[in-house]
């Protein structure tokens, strides 16, 4: 199976207001996200969570494609 190696901008363009699931993340000093490979999407958080740990991947990173609750908190 081949596996993308997306940036940030084509992640948030190919899935707008949705929840992805990233292996192998490719981060830069700040921390900055800039690219990684989509295991998993969902508008629904739960969704993404559950399918995060059925995959136990050794290096993620969650992002979210829309505009933030103001009652999200972000830990990092």
């Amino acid at each position: 199976m081949d596996e993308e190696v997306l940036t940030v901008k084509e992640i948030e363009a190919r899935y707008p207001n949705e929840w992805v699931l990233l292996d192998n993340p490719v981060v830069r000093k700040g921390p900055k996200l800039l690219r990684g490979t989509v295991v998993f999407h969902s508008p629904d958080r739960d969704q993404l969570d559950k399918r995060s740990i059925e995959l136990r991947l050794k290096s993620s990173a969650v992002l979210f494609t829309g505009k933030s609750p103001a009652h999200m908190a972000l830990n990092l």
